[in-house]
């Protein structure tokens, strides 16, 4: 549907311009290029945020209004860009129109270099280089729909905006910038949510809120995540107190192919458990106490996926939903208890994370003078975030009206009350596991990351500077031929990378540690021993890489600044592993390796004890390895030598030779991990 959409769309572009008369065409069923609200809510087929599929440009000026409008269209359906994507599109242009409007300049030709200047230079002045030029390229591209059509002349314009992006540079760093929540806030919010999702003389909705947030602490999901959660998805492996529960979701990603929605999984502790059985229990009981008129609307609103406006009688309701066949009421009436976020009063689901962001606010004014802060330090009270209650209107949904009585909007619309960004309780989730000596891909696995370098990103521990010192800690899964690290943005396959690498001095960082190992005749993917033997002298432990080894730092900051990489192959995951020995002698070769980089690291470890953490992260991910695969393989071999013999097994797999002969002393040696 979106590739036929595209070509049509494409065409009515090519020919809407004329030089008398912009013609107006329609777009999609209903929509038409001169209409100010575009609605695209049927391609919302994963019941997102509705707002994303609406693009409303109702309120632009006339001077951007045209070519805003075709720089959504080029982006969404020439480009391809998601949804949410040029929707940011049209709220950056929204932001600097807004702002001429100000100036009272409603014409094109009125916008000149000087005022551009004063927007992106004085009034963004505080903002980051990647809003700015996030805008900036933006507006470029919606100055070229003039340009390109012989509009108007505004080269000039355009001149001035790409000066200002090649001049203020987005510098990324290699970690996420998002601060560790402290451990005794994270409990404090915790207890409070636990407290008001079992409080039945609560409200519904803050119940549910606190549900939702106590999922969010315990599995460190996405905040739309959370939204979309259905219910009834848990599965359970094992029995007994052995059982393990886990909780399927959708998750939803920006790939450089587009928008990616699959379903996947994650472990639930026993009160992330106990919570979503009860948002489950809750949503159930709301929509089983609708009203006829809320059940019959809801009925409607789901069947043509849109919000019914204004009030309806419920005659013509009941009129609306007879028209449907038993069939559809009955899958209907299944789609009504499908999500955990629905609204207390008319039992819909709530889309959308800035719902919830609105939810959570509003636990944290409730709470606000029962947070104890004494317990932090000056350094983590300055960390802190906070948000002001600004709005009449949403201070009025915020507090009761008894309540107003006592706290009147005069009083407490100054306040700084306290706010976690949502987002902060998945770094803090990373962090705290990470820091507990889980492995990394058990992390990546649980937090869904498409990669590793992801994971690390999150972890607040692992801020990188400017310095040679800090900067070794880069991530190097673009190792060349020749054994160094990749210098040239060009041929990097890391986007964090290729982005750095467009930096000079970061470019002549990576040179300086490529030289260091030319110098030494050292290989990364191939040169193990001597790798070692040069770091041991600089008391750097290292971890491994599926090349091989690589060099996490040849300087002292490796436990506060590092990338930590693992492989795949070794199922540090939570789900089923299936075991063979066809390859049991690259098992067992792995297990030598891990063997030898551990030797290294407890020689580092005793003579700089801040590395003990490095040398016990990886005797925990060979206990690991040897007890959910090595031992695994060796049993399995023993079993079917038994019962086929030793030459039988040889002769179908000739590579583990060695291993038969010797299975049973390998048995012993690796046993000794497992003990």
């Amino acid at each position: 549907m979106l590739s036929n959409l595209q070509y049509i769309i494409e065409d009515n572009i090519n020919s809407a311009f004329s030089k008398e008369k912009i013609k107006n065409f329609q777009i999609y069923d209903g929509v038409y290029l001169e209409d100010d609200i575009w609605d695209f809510s049927e391609f919302n087929t994963s019941n997102r945020e509705r707002h994303t599929y609406r693009f409303n440009f109702d309120k632009l000026s006339n001077m951007l209004k045209f070519g805003t409008k075709i720089m959504v269209l080029d982006r969404r359906f020439r480009q391809n860009k998601d949804f949410s994507t040029v929707q940011k599109d049209l709220e950056a242009i929204r932001a600097i129109d807004n702002y001429c409007i100000g100036l009272k300049i409603n014409d094109i030709r009125l916008l000149n270099q000087e005022v551009l200047r004063e927007y992106f230079e004085e009034r963004l002045k505080g903002v980051t280089n990647r809003t700015r030029n996030r805008r900036a390229i933006t507006l470029i591209r919606v100055l070229e729909v003039y340009k390109k059509n012989n509009l108007c002349e505004v080269d000039y314009l355009i001149t001035y905006l790409e000066k200002f992006i090649s001049e203020n540079p987005e510098i990324r760093s290699l970690s996420s910038k998002n601060s560790y929540i402290p451990d005794a806030l994270c409990n404090q919010i915790c207890a409070f949510a636990v407290n008001d999702l079992n409080n039945s003389e609560l409200a519904i909705r803050h119940r549910i809120a606190a549900g939702l947030l106590i999922i969010l602490i315990e599995t460190g999901m996405r905040v739309e995540e959370v939204t979309l959660l259905e219910t009834n998805r848990i599965k359970v492996k094992g029995e007994g107190e052995k059982s393990i529960h886990y909780l399927e979701f959708y998750t939803y990603k920006i790939t450089e192919y587009g928008e990616d929605r699959k379903l996947t999984y994650t472990f639930l502790t026993k009160l992330a458990l106990h919570a979503y059985q009860m948002l489950c229990m809750f949503s159930k009981n709301i929509i089983n106490g609708i009203s006829e008129t809320s059940y019959l609307r809801n009925m409607i609103q789901l069947k043509e996926n849109k919000i019914i406006p204004g009030r309806i009688k419920d005659s013509d309701l009941r009129s609306g939903v007879s028209k449907y066949t038993k069939k559809e009421c009955d899958q209907l009436e299944k789609d009504m208890y499908k999500f955990i976020f629905v609204s207390d009063h008319t039992g819909m689901q709530k889309r959308g994370g800035s719902v919830l962001k609105n939810d959570l606010q509003q636990f944290f004014v409730r709470h606000d003078e029962e947070f104890d802060l004494k317990c932090l330090s000056e350094d983590e009270k300055q960390k802190l975030r906070s948000f002001k209650l600004t709005s009449e209107v949403k201070y009025k949904k915020f507090f009761l009206t008894e309540e107003r009585k006592e706290h009147p909007f005069e009083s407490i619309k100054d306040k700084q009350y306290l706010w976690i960004n949502p987002h902060a309780f998945r770094v803090h989730l990373c962090t705290k596991l990470f820091m507990k000596k889980i492995h990394i891909d058990f992390i990546r696995k649980h937090l869904n990351h498409l990669t590793e370098e992801m994971t690390v990103y999150y972890n607040k521990e692992f801020e990188n500077n400017k310095s040679l010192d800090d900067v070794v800690n880069i991530l190097i899964e673009d190792i060349t031929e020749e054994g160094t690290i990749q210098s040239d943005p060009n041929q990097a396959k890391n986007i964090i990378l290729k982005e750095q690498l467009k930096s000079s001095e970061f470019q002549q960082h990576i040179k300086q540690i490529n030289g260091f190992i030319e110098k030494g005749n050292l290989n990364i993917n191939r040169d193990m021993k001597k790798v070692f033997k040069m770091l041991l002298k600089t008391n750097s432990p290292v971890v491994e890489n599926e090349l091989g080894i690589c060099v996490i730092s040849i300087v002292q900051k490796v436990c506060e600044q590092r990338e930590y990489f693992s492989s795949q192959q070794d199922n540090y995951n939570i789900g089923v592993t299936l075991n063979s020995y066809k390859n049991l002698d690259l098992s067992y070769q792995r297990f030598k390796q891990k063997l030898e980089l551990i030797k290294h690291n407890k020689l580092v470890a005793e003579q700089r004890p801040q590395y003990q953490n490095e040398y016990e992260r990886e005797v925990n991910a060979l206990r690991y390895y040897v007890k959910n695969r090595l031992i695994k393989e060796l049993n399995l071999l023993t079993n079917d030598i038994a019962t086929k013999g030793a030459e039988e097994i040889i002769r179908q797999y000739p590579r583990v030779k060695n291993i038969v002969i010797n299975h049973k002393e390998l048995i012993e040696e690796v046993s000794t991990w497992i003990k």
